[in-house]
């Protein structure tokens, strides 16, 4: 009862789980299980919850006849090879997934009545609440300093909202600097992009201004903003500041490739004067004896 209590503990998953998709769902779950289990995710493209949850087991897949390199590489580190050429999934492996799974279903259960609650309450609220006292609170939600201000759905801070963003940014760009075809990639705010927040209607609505000019507005559920829009922008070939950089990245490696190549030989002639020079000395002593 007590294992089955700790792993269905709902509140080592963060707030707005439920809503994560594409890359801010793999950082969970490389985060909550392992890299190797997000590897096989994204390459199944099993990309959020709802598509985790809907999936049996995203292991089936190495029972298959399938001709796959990727998926052969998984294999052999996910599974363990019969003497009949069979494969079996780890048990910790299978298990860790459908940990996750009942822990994601208690979680939507949890919100679910949660959201219930909270339904009843606010209509209990509005019976017994003047106009009053509701132009009152829309009056003081109009004068809070920028810094404190959040939004409806939210009770994190601009600030708050700023952090977990470029951390998100630093993240993807780790993630995502190989296939990109960068040694190194660094996004900085204020060079590379700009945040643009606004307050519409007491609502907080964040987007990102690339340095190619494009405005991309960003995604949002209960807590926070998701970066999956301007992620895909910076995908985009059309983005014409990732494009500057990936031209740069190659003349810099072009230029330490030719400083390299032409440094080699530089000490080849000294060497071989040293040699010439050692050569007529022994030439000279030889003859000296001979005279004698």
């Amino acid at each position: 009862m007590f294992v089955t209590n700790f792993y269905l503990n709902t509140s080592r998953l963060p707030n707005d789980v439920l809503s994560y998709t594409d890359q801010d769902f793999y950082n969970f779950v490389e985060m909550f299980l392992g890299k190797l289990h997000a590897h096989l995710l994204s390459y199944l493209h099993i990309n959020s919850v709802p598509c985790f949850l809907l999936t049996e087991s995203p292991c089936s897949i190495f029972s298959l006849d399938i001709e796959d390199e990727v998926l052969e590489q998984l294999s052999r580190e996910i599974c363990i090879k019969l003497k009949n050429n069979q494969l079996i999934v780890k048990l910790g492996v299978e298990n860790s997934f459908k940990c996750l799974k009942d822990l994601l279903l208690k979680k939507i259960e949890q919100d679910m009545k949660r959201t219930k609650q909270n339904s009843k309450q606010q209509t209990v609220t509005l019976g017994n609440t003047t106009s009053t006292q509701s132009f009152s609170i829309s009056s003081s939600m109009l004068i809070s300093p920028p810094s404190l201000l959040t939004s409806s759905y939210s009770a994190l801070t601009i600030d708050e909202h700023r952090q977990y963003l470029l951390n998100c940014i630093r993240l993807w760009c780790l993630d995502n600097k190989a296939n990109l075809q960068f040694n190194e990639l660094e996004l900085k705010e204020d060079t590379d992009f700009t945040f643009i927040f606004s307050n519409i209607n007491n609502f907080l609505e964040v987007s990102v201004k690339c340095k190619c000019g494009s405005n991309i507005n960003l995604g949002k559920n209960p807590e926070k903003f998701q970066l999956s829009n301007y992620n895909k922008h910076l995908k985009d070939t059309k983005c014409s500041h990732m494009n500057t950089l990936k031209k740069k990245e190659q003349e810099h490696t072009h230029s330490q490739q030719y400083v390299v190549t032409n440094s080699a030989p530089i000490l080849s002639p000294t060497v071989n004067k040293k040699r010439r020079i050692d050569s007529q000395s022994s030439q000279n002593k030889l003859k000296q004896k001979k005279e004698h």
